[in-house]
């Protein structure tokens, strides 16, 4: 099973991302975004912000709140990980 955090899940996510060619290795080994990296970036936030605006709409900001505090309790209560908020 693939640990989704730690060292193993940073080294498959760079690795995936050279492969794709949005980030290059120096000699010394620091990455930097090419631009397809940062094109890629901006559509990706884009995405993300379309849809934090349709999951959100029509709830307020404490709403969300109350409701991702009693998910997490639940996950909680049933032997899971959730950090509070």
């Amino acid at each position: 099973m693939t640990s989704t955090s730690g060292p193993d899940a940073m080294g498959h996510a760079v690795d995936s991302l050279l492969h794709r060619g949005w980030l290059i290795a120096d000699g010394a080994g620091r990455l930097t975004l090419t631009d397809g990296g940062r094109a890629a970036k901006v559509r990706i936030k884009s995405l993300v912000d379309g849809l934090r605006s349709e999951i959100h709409e029509g709830i307020t900001d404490e709403e969300y709140a109350a409701a991702l505090t009693v998910l997490q309790r639940m996950i909680r209560n049933v032997g899971g990980a959730a950090a509070p908020r």
